[in-house]
């Protein structure tokens, strides 16, 4: 199945772009909205998904599971708060 996914996806993109043209566009419109949905649910979904992997390979290391994941928590903080702070500064 995964061998096959660069010619389904090629196929997709043709289908689309042959048949973009009889789509309506509020029927467009609205696929665009899911699209956008989907995409904003696997962007908030993904950094617990991390998360919760590192968390068990944490845990399968047993002895220092608890100070890895403190310093992972603690990374991830700084890296939110460094691009936070850089976005306000930058964006001004």
């Amino acid at each position: 199945m995964f061998r096959h996914m660069p010619l389904i996806l090629i196929g997709l993109i043709v289908l689309i772009i042959s048949i973009q043209g009889f789509i309506p566009y509020p029927l467009q419109s609205f696929l665009y909205g899911v699209s956008l949905s989907i995409k904003s649910l696997i962007i908030f979904l993904l950094p617990f998904i991390i998360f919760g992997l590192l968390f068990k390979a944490a845990v399968n290391l047993a002895y220092h599971a608890t100070k890895i994941i403190f310093l992972i928590l603690i990374g991830i903080c700084c890296s939110n708060f460094l691009s936070t702070f850089l976005s306000h500064y930058v964006g001004e």
